[in-house]
């Protein structure tokens, strides 16, 4: 609150919203001594009562309470009908189009919209949230390969060589895990001590944007491979 006073902003608590996040373990009273609130806590700003919510968007990612991440899957369906709106009428002409653009047109525009934030909730599909996500890939599969709407789901994506979305939505978790040195198997894939030169960018202080790389050595034994999105 102060640096919102040294800043000469107002806090609209009105507009506050909170979640809370539930134990997903189930603890016994009586033997442990601990009870599970099944009660959401109350929050309060200058003894206002702040709004908690089951589920709350941030950073465009829908969050619910349990990290069940369903609320944000279910969003996905409406913005499959966004992405499918303007190309409908490409797709459902009588022209023959390219494959590779359609290929192109769902790996870059449609794949990349829906698995907006799978680093984050790629790793905790239950087998409900696989199903919808499955339905939503069927969608874009009719479209893509003009056939009966009967025709079964694997076969479809076999055909349009896409692979499933719940599948590609766990490689960009897996990629996050490596990529901040959080996976437990990161050994497994890349020994960092074995490196001519590391650089942890979990260590790196957020208000740094340029990091120190060291020349090229030379008769190297390993590729660097960077964001081409972002200059280090």
């Amino acid at each position: 609150m102060e640096n919102l006073t040294s800043l000469r902003l107002k806090l609209s608590v009105d507009k506050c919203h909170a979640i809370s996040i539930r134990s997903k373990q189930n603890l016994n009273r009586q033997r442990t001594g601990q009870a599970v609130f099944n009660r959401s806590p109350c929050f309060k700003i200058n003894n206002k009562g702040i709004k908690v919510s089951y589920s709350l968007k941030y950073l465009g990612i829908n969050i619910d309470n349990r990290l069940a991440w369903t609320a944000h899957i279910m969003t996905l369906y409406s913005e499959l009908f966004k992405l499918t709106q303007n190309f409908n009428h490409i797709v459902q002409s009588d022209f023959i189009i390219d494959k590779h653009i359609l290929d192109t047109w769902y790996f870059v525009v449609v794949e990349k919209a829906l698995l907006y934030g799978a680093g984050v909730w790629g790793g905790s599909l239950n087998t409900e949230n696989i199903k919808r996500l499955t339905t939503i890939r069927r969608v874009f599969l009719l479209k893509f390969m003009k056939v009966s709407s009967t025709s079964s789901t694997q076969v479809l994506g076999v055909l349009a060589g896409i692979p499933p979305l719940y599948l590609s939505a766990k490689a960009e978790f897996q990629k996050l895990q490596v990529w901040v040195c959080l996976s437990s198997e990161l050994g497994r894939v890349l020994d960092v001590g074995e490196l001519d030169h590391f650089v942890k960018l979990s260590s790196v202080p957020i208000e740094f944007i340029i990091i120190d790389i060291k020349p090229q050595i030379a008769n190297s034994q390993f590729e660097v491979y960077t964001r081409v999105d972002r200059k280090v």
